[in-house]
């Protein structure tokens, strides 16, 4: 089935492609997607979230999409009384505003009914954020929460001693939403959005790597034609509800970084009208780069992507791009193998600088730490250490700038002062007590009169 027909269509709260009609080769993917669930086979889901046609439908990602994340049954067993119990948090008035913004393109519901699912979003956002007070949100985080509402097609039950299933599908998606929160997208619920600026900085090193030509025609326009891209994982862009959950299945079972080759593969694949661009052109540069092509080959730029990210991979990209990505950024902490095998050389390298944490005390160091087997505690570590890295560049920064503001203000007084020390240092070691002394200090004192008339 292809995911640009699963738009609209919502029937009973639930997509129309909730239960897949299997035909064909589909049917033989539906049972292997079911018995790699069954099994809890992590790298067999990977690699059916991945492969073309992606999860197929909803009732399929409920069952996937935990698994990906690697949610455990306690994280499972949360309840709507939880959270709800937990001390308000400070973003919880920004979350209100731009909820009611969400649900804009999809689905195609009554107000009453919009208006629930929004009720319920905002409640699940809340959850997560007074869970997890230290995370702050950005705008657009909305964006990717709703997907997993919709996916999971849960609301928060008043009474869930009654509602058995709506428990467990709201403690899944939120389990689901958090361990996303924590562990690969939380560079962008950091203090600022320094975060999100490492990933918009790899960007073009990707690109110079995959075509170079197309890199210098549009190495002028600022980066932050990525940025609504990157910072939503394309929720807040894709406008088919069908194409955006293809697109997650695909993100959650790779690499955090494969987001940015993502963008780099659209990029790619609208080559010839950028072209028709003027390099100089900036503004019309950044007004075509920021928006996705329509329609989306998305299965085409999918396949483009992977293989970009194999050709071109982070550590081989020019620049030393990789090398000033943060050890505890999730670029580098969330790496995801196909085949369930260990994680890379790399990933151990970055985790053991980062201090990790569980509930069992601190992990060796230079141990391999799997996605799979990070847990909230390590995400919340990592993001401690990265508030902490950019609070200190931030710091560097001003006073670097400070110094520059200063020397531009007294570099003349100052060159002048350095001249006169120079003096003295000169003038006491050549003191008087031989004659060759008394004619080096004539030669010296002419160079500096000439040097301090300009002459």
């Amino acid at each position: 089935m292809d995911s640009n027909e699963k738009d609209e269509s919502f029937t009973n709260g639930r997509p129309a492609n909730d239960k897949h009609t299997a035909s064909g080769s589909d049917a033989v993917k539906v049972a292997q997607i079911e018995a790699a669930c069954s099994q809890h086979d992590l790298g067999a889901v990977r690699s059916l979230a991945v492969a073309e046609g992606g999860l197929l439908a909803d009732e399929l990602r409920r069952k996937a999409w935990p698994i990906l994340l690697a949610v455990d049954h306690e994280s499972a067993a949360i309840t709507p009384l939880d959270s709800d119990s937990l001390p308000t948090h400070k973003d919880e008035g920004q979350v209100s505003l731009d909820v009611e913004r969400a649900f804009v393109y999809y689905p195609t519901e009554s107000d009453a009914q919009l208006s629930s699912r929004k009720a319920s979003l905002q409640r699940l956002i809340n959850a997560v954020l007074r869970r997890h007070p230290y995370l702050c949100y950005f705008q657009g985080f909305h964006d990717i929460v709703q997907v997993f509402l919709l996916v999971f097609g849960s609301s928060p039950p008043l009474r869930p001693s009654k509602q058995p299933a709506e428990v467990v599908e709201w403690a899944a998606c939120v389990a689901c939403v958090e361990r996303l929160s924590l562990l690969r997208i939380r560079d962008f619920l950091l203090p600022t959005l320094d975060g999100l600026n490492a990933h918009m900085r790899l960007l073009p090193s990707i690109l110079e790597a995959a075509d170079r030509e197309l890199y210098l025609h549009v190495r002028q326009a600022h980066r932050s034609y990525s940025l609504s891209g990157l910072l939503t994982l394309y929720a807040h862009e894709i406008q088919e509800y069908g194409v955006i959950a293809r697109l997650f299945d695909f993100l959650l079972a790779t690499d955090a970084v494969m987001s940015i080759y993502l963008f780099v593969a659209i990029l790619l694949s609208r080559r010839d009208t950028v072209f028709e661009i003027d390099s100089t052109d900036t503004d019309m540069l950044l007004h075509i780069l920021s928006k996705l092509p329509q329609p989306l080959n998305v299965e085409a730029i999918l396949a483009h992507a992977l293989h970009l990210y194999t050709q071109h991979p982070p550590q081989k990209l020019p620049n030393h791009a990789w090398r000033q990505i943060s050890s505890a950024s999730v670029l580098k902490t969330c790496i995801c193998s196909l085949e369930g095998e260990m994680k890379t050389e790399r990933q151990s390298r970055a985790l053991s600088r980062v201090g990790w944490h569980t509930s069992s005390g601190k992990r060796e160091a230079g141990s391999s730490v799997p996605f799979e087997e990070q847990s909230l505690s390590d995400g919340e570590a990592c993001f401690h250490a990265q508030a902490a890295e950019l609070e200190r560049a931030a710091k560097l920064d001003k006073l670097w700038k400070q110094a520059c503001q200063m020397w531009t203000r007294y570099r003349r007084p100052a060159r002048n002062m350095v001249l006169v020390m120079t003096a003295v240092v000169l003038a006491y070691w050549m003191r008087p007590g031989t004659g060759q002394n008394n004619v080096m200090m004539r030669h010296f004192w002419r160079s500096v009169q000439g040097v301090w008339l300009g002459r």
